[in-house]
């Protein structure tokens, strides 16, 4: 619960260890309860962390907080303020491929880190701080109905790294064309494939990623960009491998209200929900890995032609054409910039009827939705498709649902649930290619769901158990899916 005074009073500190995702866990907690004066108080904070979790090169460092205000108006009125966040830190693994944990001796094989400095350094680096603020007005009617009013506002940040790289292979260690077996199934080299498998078992550099290599590699590099113009705009160390981090920011602000009414055997409520979204996401520069910039290109346009000396850049391969021949450093954005903005209002009910031995259960929900993409740059090849809002698209979907429980006695039961509905296509999977321009799938609807259940539950003083048998069906389903092609990484409906 977030209101203040039903949590148990008191004052609280707990230390855990544990050997998964984090090693140590710290709490504190303070709970007044509810005061003389109608006012109640909650403070809370903690932590999680570990240098290293059980996969190797996966640091876990992760704090909460937690405040709550109350102040009871009255004998029908109560307020209450609840402000929370949770900012982490955290390495990832990768699943990787059975030759790889073979070779590796573990089934815990992450490809993800690598040794510098003789430290291990994870590439793909999770980030998130996302604080939720709540408040919350509860008015008791009378002693059997109430009306329940909240308005919340969140934003904050969220963020993967990986390491990224403008020509050559993939330098992951695990990709199929590092391991020894691109030698026995590709190249039929036998010899080859045996110098290989060794090197992967004891080389560890050569099963993990070798950070050394990405600096050699970027501070052999001089180049000078020149624009369109002639002009030189950059020189110095290029970036040819550097770590980016994709962000998925966000501020959404949502207003609920809900009135409940129960009397003897009825109980219904009614109420409304409504949300403003908006997400930002960008890519930016994490670590030049020792160069001096990042040239703001799409490598497939350029057809792993490097901009050498005096070499112009094709227009269609600026990610941004509003400020063409982008020279990125530490903290800029680059590659793709766009804002997801999602509108949603909904009006639900549902009563519930008890007999003696049935009790039954109706609802039925409308919501409208309305989204669109607000590309923030303009994309070198969807020019005149990717800067600006795209078309709005809105969706009027409906839910219901019932159901029925039939007591046969007080240790049997027969349950009967049935629901249809619809759902608005997420915004994520309305886009051709979100990233990069406005265009719509086409022929977009709304998912269908029919799905049923019958339960029968047992209820013995040393068993408990349940048999139930489901059906569901989804019509008019969609997703989009990132799809790795050898040279281009597409997205496909």
């Amino acid at each position: 619960s977030m209101m203040a005074s039903e949590k148990q009073k008191g004052f609280r500190a707990a230390y855990s260890a544990g050997n998964r995702a984090y090693r140590h866990r710290a709490m504190i907690t303070y709970n007044s309860g509810l005061l003389p004066s109608g006012w109640a108080f909650s403070v809370s904070g903690s932590r999680r962390y570990a240098e290293e979790g059980y996969v190797d090169g996966c640091g876990y460092d992760a704090w909460a907080y937690f405040l709550g205000i109350e102040k009871r108006i009255g004998e029908q009125h109560t307020l209450n303020f609840a402000g929370f966040g949770a900012p982490r830190t955290n390495g990832r693994t990768s699943a990787s491929t059975q030759e790889a944990y073979d070779l590796a001796g573990s089934n815990y094989y992450n490809p993800n880190w690598g040794y510098q400095n003789g430290k291990k350094r994870n590439a793909s680096i999770a980030k998130s701080h996302q604080p939720q603020f709540i408040l919350t007005h509860k008015w008791k009617i009378s002693d059997k109905s109430d009306l329940t009013t909240s308005a919340a506002y969140g934003f904050g940040r969220y963020g993967t790294t990986s390491i990224s790289w403008v020509s050559g292979n993939d330098p992951r260690p695990d990709y199929y064309k590092n391991l020894p077996s691109y030698y026995l199934y590709t190249r039929m080299n036998l010899d080859k494939y045996e110098e290989e498998k060794l090197d992967w078992e004891t080389n560890v550099n050569r099963r993990q990623i070798d950070w050394d290599k990405f600096y050699t590699a970027n501070r052999n590099r001089v180049d000078q960009i020149f624009d369109e113009n002639g002009t030189m705009i950059a020189a110095g160390f290029r970036a040819n491998y550097y770590v980016q981090e994709r962000r998925s920011d966000k501020r959404q602000f949502n207003l609920s209200s809900v009135y409940n009414y129960s009397y003897d055997n009825l109980s219904w409520n009614v109420g409304i929900n409504a949300a403003i979204f908006k997400g930002y996401n960008f890519m930016t520069i994490v670590d030049l890995l020792g160069a001096d910039y990042y040239l703001d290109i799409d490598k497939y346009v350029m057809r792993d032609s490097i901009a050498e000396a005096g070499q112009r850049i094709p227009m269609a391969a600026n990610s941004n054409l509003n400020n063409p021949n982008h020279i990125c450093h530490v903290g800029d954005k680059c590659g793709y910039y766009y804002i997801a903005n999602t509108n949603n209002a909904e009006l639900f009910g549902q009563v519930v009827y008890s007999f003696p031995k049935l009790e039954l259960m109706g609802g039925a929900k409308i919501k409208y939705v309305n989204f669109w993409r607000t590309g923030k740059w303009r994309n070198g090849i969807h020019a005149d498709n990717s800067y600006g809002d795209s078309k709005k698209q809105n969706f009027v979907n409906f839910s219901i649902k019932a159901g029925a429980t039939y007591k046969l006695n007080g240790r049997n039961y027969v349950i009967l649930n049935t629901l249809y509905q619809t759902d608005a296509p997420s915004f994520q999977n309305s886009f051709e290619t979100v990233r990069t321009n406005n265009a719509v799938v086409a022929d977009l609807k709304s998912r269908k769901v029919i799905a049923t259940d019958l339960s029968y539950n047992i209820k013995l003083p040393t068993l408990k158990a349940r048999a139930s048998v489901y059906y569901s069906q989804n019509l008019d389903d969609m997703s989009v899916r990132n799809v790795y092609i050898e040279g281009r990484d597409e997205q496909t409906s």
